[in-house]
């Protein structure tokens, strides 16, 4: 028998973009990654409802983030009252902001070393999370990156 935990890191301050990419896909496999799409249709309140239907989809997505967030993040996180939001206040912390975060991301560029007991793929793998930014800004130029390897 195989063993079916799942082993995810914690969010700490350099790892978002692939945090982000397993975090999305272990709340897939816990059958609720639509709760962190924009177009989730959240239960509507009942007619006369004093307080809105807790959403137990949501509450366990949620719940999943929080547990892998280094304990820096789990205040904010957890004053979003919903998974989308929690994501969302996550993925704006890390979003690529100006100059700043450009030249932080091309220093990882050039920072890109293969060690010597490195598999090719590992290498690959790590430049790829360098060139994929945890945000919708562009990511490093092509050549820059072919530069760095």
């Amino acid at each position: 028998m195989t063993d079916s935990r799942i082993t995810l890191e914690k969010l700490g301050e350099d790892n978002y973009g692939t945090w982000s990419i397993r975090m999305r896909r272990l709340l897939v496999l816990k059958g609720c990654g639509a709760t962190i799409r924009p177009d989730y249709a959240r239960p509507p309140a009942g007619e006369g409802a004093a307080a809105p239907p807790v959403d137990e989809l949501d509450e366990k997505a949620l719940s999943y983030i929080v547990a892998y967030v280094s304990d820096e993040h789990v205040a904010t996180v957890d004053e979003a009252r919903s998974a989308l939001k929690a994501w969302q206040v996550l993925e704006d912390m890390y979003r690529a902001k100006g100059v700043a975060r450009k030249l932080h991301l091309l220093q990882d560029i050039n920072d890109l070393r293969k060690g010597s007991d490195e598999a090719i793929t590992q290498y690959v793998s790590r430049a790829k999370c360098i060139q994929r930014p945890p945000s919708r800004g562009p990511p490093p130029r092509q050549r820059d990156i072919c530069k760095a390897l």
